[in-house]
């Protein structure tokens, strides 16, 4: 059993290595799950503002439909007005 072990020294030795990268990995997810924080407030943001938008397009739309109903019409009554007329 002996032959095949590791002395002591050597053992803490690579356990504080092994410490030191988990502190290291730690800290990198920890600024990757920060960024990742970011950019889901900033997708957030970006729908809000498609979601406006989208408000807007809709409202201006609605606006054109009506406007061409309310001109069609005056067209076909003036023109009915100036059949009349003849």
């Amino acid at each position: 059993m002996q032959g095949q072990g590791v002395p002591r020294d050597e053992y803490r030795e690579v356990l504080s290595r092994l410490d030191i990268l988990e502190n290291e990995i730690e800290e990198r997810f920890g600024k990757v799950n920060e960024r990742l924080d970011r950019t889901d407030e900033r997708l957030g943001q970006m729908t809000d503002q498609l979601d406006r938008m989208n408000d807007r397009i809709l409202s201006m739309t609605r606006w054109l439909i009506g406007l061409l109903v309310a001109f069609g019409t005056m067209g076909t009554v003036l023109m009915a007005i100036a059949q009349f007329n003849t």
